[in-house]
């Protein structure tokens, strides 16, 4: 399955895409870009980190690039929608021996969109929950993997 065309595909494309089968994600053979997407207030009842269905929140995001991008030697970016707070709690993902990871903010309305707000919280009371519950996340926890 590729999660950004939403496709049955016969292999990845292994140049821009991971492949992953892994118990995290639900056992469910995956292809997944190099490019993952973060929207707090993203409407969709969906987390896959992908730009039509973002994580919407920093720390689950984090629990998939520490698991699959950890000593791989690969270049990950994460876009962050425009004008949004995402909230960090530090404690629970480290971000550990990625070769490459570009955090940039994205625009779904111009190109240059306005700069997004990561805060790095200590005391999870702080975290601000995101606006529309997920029905389905492609991490089958939001914790730290071991």
């Amino acid at each position: 399955m590729d999660l950004d065309t939403m496709g049955c595909v016969s292999e990845c494309d292994l140049e821009n895409q991971i492949e992953i089968n892994d118990s995290v994600m639900h056992s469910i053979p995956l292809c997944r870009s190099l490019q993952y997407y973060l929207n707090p207030l993203s409407e969709s009842p969906v987390e896959l980190g992908t730009i039509d269905h973002p994580y919407k929140t920093f720390n689950s995001m984090l629990v998939e690039l520490t698991k699959f991008h950890s000593h791989q030697g690969t270049n990950v970016t994460v876009n962050i929608m425009e004008e949004s707070v995402v909230y960090w709690l530090q404690s629970e993902v480290i971000i550990s021996n990625i070769t490459n990871l570009s955090i940039k903010t994205y625009s779904q309305l111009r190109s240059d969109g306005n700069k997004a707000n990561v805060v790095g919280i200590e005391d999870p009371d702080y975290r601000v929950a995101p606006g529309r519950p997920t029905r389905f996340n492609i991490l089958c926890k939001n914790s730290q993997p071991k």
